[in-house]
């Protein structure tokens, strides 16, 4: 590589150096170790992955700055980290994206220098990796008999490379708690990455330390790969057929190599030992329509009663029985907006899926008899899940 290309990504590698290692000390004396992936230039732990990545595939020969524009799909994170690296390698890219995502991220995506495609709506990340699929065959098809340079996908979920770059966390986490030990780590299930690489180096490191993956209820799919047929047979429907606004977690109609491996253990070494659900008050709405759990018997007033915001004050007392036992099911999975508030109240201004992390830590912790140390990831900002371009705006200052 020249000497010039070599400076640009010695660069970027310094601008994406060690995050900062929170500690929190919970009631009953466990804590929490949080490291902040949302302090990276784009606010994600993605920005780890995309510099080696196109810095390999250069050195392979796949891609030239002036040869191939590169597109990547995103429901989360990844989008932002790709045109950010792209914008400053020379790269022209697209970025295909599910319309269903907040403003905010289809803004910061192009705030990068991106240029956003949009897939079909109603088919969420599936609905991206179609498009990526009739771009790749089809249309790059139809560039290179026009003369034009066809699309390259450096396709980060799908290449088992990710996993390797960011077990840089895990190397940077146990260089600085030393002497600690890690109980539990707790990760968020996305396309896997963050749990077949971090996860996966913690557990051969570190073997008693035991990886908790979640992902929201309305997913189902690592729950399912666990157990195979449980979730059906729990919530009577099938696992994805519920939305959710947990972005970059829970994608449940997609191909992902690396968190099957992750969650079936083909090798016979296992990295998850327990997948956990979390909650989401507009999942549940969506649950009791489609399901019509409280409906069906006890009819059909106190069904739509149910799903509404606040319908419980005029119940009658049948239909305060029904109350409690909608409370003891939703109580079965992990509820996370007040550990955001509170996360916030602190100054730190973590998204969904960081705030997901500390609560299901924060839950076993009140479980166990004696204090134990747990290790989450604070993936991304909370203004990442607003709409609007002004709240991206103030939020970006706060993070910064």
């Amino acid at each position: 590589m020249k000497p010039e290309r070599e400076r640009i990504y010695a660069d970027l590698e310094r601008k994406v150096g060690r995050t900062p290692l929170y500690e929190f000390e919970l009631p009953n004396g466990s804590k929490i170790f949080a490291k902040a992936e949302y302090k990276n230039p784009t606010g994600s732990h993605y920005d780890r992955v995309y510099v080696p990545l196109l810095r390999a595939l250069e050195e392979e020969g796949k891609i030239q700055p002036a040869e191939n524009p590169l597109i990547e799909t995103t429901s989360g994170n990844a989008g932002a980290s790709f045109a950010w690296v792209c914008k400053r390698l020379g790269y022209e890219c697209t970025v295909i994206v599910p319309p269903e995502l907040p403003k905010a991220r289809v803004d910061d995506i192009r705030n990068h220098g991106g240029h956003i495609r949009f897939s079909e709506r109603g088919k969420y990340v599936r609905g991206a990796a179609e498009e990526l699929r009739k771009v790749l065959k089809i249309e790059n098809k139809e560039r290179k008999a026009k003369g034009l340079p066809p699309f390259y996908t450096p396709n980060h979920s799908q290449d088992i490379r990710s996993t390797g770059f960011l077990e840089r966390i895990t190397e940077e986490v146990l260089d600085e708690l030393r002497d600690a030990s890690l109980d539990y780590a707790v990760l968020a299930v996305g396309n896997g990455a963050t749990i077949l690489g971090p996860g996966r180096l913690l557990k051969e490191k570190s073997p008693k330390t035991k990886i908790v993956a979640w992902e929201p209820f309305a997913s189902g799919k690592a729950f399912d790969i666990r157990h195979p047929g449980a979730y059906e047979s729990m919530f009577r429907i099938k696992p994805g057929k519920l939305k959710h606004t947990m972005y970059g977690t829970g994608v449940a109609n997609v191909h992902f190599p690396m968190l099957e491996e992750a969650l079936r253990a083909r090798s016979g070494n296992k990295t998850v030992d327990e997948v956990r659900l979390v909650s989401e008050p507009t999942t549940f709405r969506d649950y009791y329509k489609k399901i019509g759990i409280f409906g069906k018997i006890f009819g059909a007033e106190v069904e739509e009663a149910c799903v509404m915001t606040n319908p419980f004050r005029a119940l009658s007392r049948k239909s305060e029985h029904i109350l409690q036992q909608k409370n003891e099911f939703e109580s079965q999975f992990v509820d996370w907006q007040d550990t955001q508030r509170d996360l916030h109240s602190r100054g730190f201004n973590v998204g969904k899926s960081s705030a997901g992390s500390f609560a299901v830590a924060e839950e076993i912790a009140k479980n166990e008899n004696q204090p134990k140390n747990f290790f989450v990831i604070f993936y991304d900002p909370h203004w990442k899940y607003a709409e609007g371009n002004l709240v991206q705006k103030i939020m970006a200052r706060l993070v910064a």
